[in-house]
């Protein structure tokens, strides 16, 4: 999340204690531990092994472009996962919990990406919002209410204009559906974090990275 364009990992045993997101099992194998890492580091790939080690190098190098790609797709796959829970899709549990593990990835790429960008404080807190709300939608009830969903959704596609051009009247409109959400009990942890992610907008004057 640094910013290393260049990650060498340690180890002493056949299996190491498994924490964070690759904490399926209580303890996973070197092997096993190398495919998450590799899958979760988007951009990156071992390029080299050892008995004590391994080494992941940055080979595409990332592009403010590429950046603006990952947020929205983060953005997309938020709102994706809202569509999936008032359908009540079969095994709806597994589909969102896949979901929130792409975000993951994702966030970690952008994260990685912004200490090289400029405006980097502002969109690394924007990134750790969008993954918050995906671990509070992965738990949400099936068949929730469609029309505070809606809701939610709109409030995303106005952040996601943060990338271009954001303009007061819809900074206006997305306190409005963050008021309407505060009403609503089951909807007041996302309420809030979506008054936070306002004032981060406030803060900083609608600028791009």
């Amino acid at each position: 999340k640094k910013g290393f364009s260049q990650i060498k990992v340690r180890f002493d045993k056949k299996e190491v204690q498994a924490k964070g997101r690759i904490a399926k099992r209580k303890t996973v194998g070197i092997d096993e531990l190398m495919k998450e890492i590799s899958a979760l580091l988007v951009g990156m790939e071992i390029v080299s092994v050892s008995a004590s080690s391994f080494v992941l190098k940055e080979i595409a190098k990332p592009s403010i472009e590429e950046f603006k790609t990952a947020f929205r797709r983060i953005v997309y796959l938020l709102k994706e996962m809202m569509s999936k829970i008032v359908k009540s899709e079969k095994e709806l549990g597994k589909s969102l919990y896949s979901i929130d593990s792409e975000i993951n990835k994702l966030a970690v790429y952008c994260i990685r990406v912004l200490p090289k960008e400029k405006n980097s404080g502002y969109y690394y807190q924007l990134v750790n919002y969008f993954e918050q709300l995906a671990d509070i939608l992965k738990d949400m009830p099936a068949k929730s209410e469609a029309n505070n969903l809606a809701v939610i959704i709109r409030c995303l596609e106005i952040i996601n204009l943060s990338l271009e051009n954001l303009e007061e009247k819809n900074l206006i409109e997305y306190y409005k559906n963050c008021e309407e959400l505060s009403k609503i009990p089951a909807m007041k942890m996302i309420s809030e974090l979506l008054r936070e992610i306002g004032q981060l907008l406030i803060e900083n004057n609608f600028r791009e990275p």
